[in-house]
């Protein structure tokens, strides 16, 4: 399964597949994209034998996809890996502002590279 955050307008759905064509060439349970130092959990793939490990934290009142894939068989991305999907890792960026909007907007209506 895909997870992607609501705030990631630039979401990408070939990264989200070659994320999921890694996951299943090494037997992980997640595929995470690393940016900048930076885990991308809310961009992501899951197994969806993740489901009761989540479903379980957030009846904890753990919130925290991060919590649960460190510990589990989690492939972690460097983002040379999806270069050449992506290059400026646009998939990464938040938006939570007007302001952020405005960039995001400009981005998505540039002709791809």
């Amino acid at each position: 399964m895909a997870v992607v955050a609501a705030d990631l307008p630039l979401a990408s759905a070939p990264v989200l597949q070659r994320l999921a064509m890694l996951a299943a060439t090494y037997g992980c349970e997640a595929a995470v994209p690393v940016v900048s130092g930076h885990p991308q959990v809310l961009h992501a793939v899951y197994h969806t034998s993740l489901a009761p490990a989540f479903e379980a934290a957030v009846a904890a009142g753990q919130r925290s996809l991060w919590r649960v894939v460190a510990a589990r068989h989690t492939l972690w991305v460097p983002r040379q890996t999806l270069a050449d999907l992506d290059p400026q890792c646009r998939f990464a960026m938040a938006v939570n502002t007007p302001e952020e909007l405005a960039v995001a907007e400009r981005i998505a209506s540039e002709p791809e590279p």
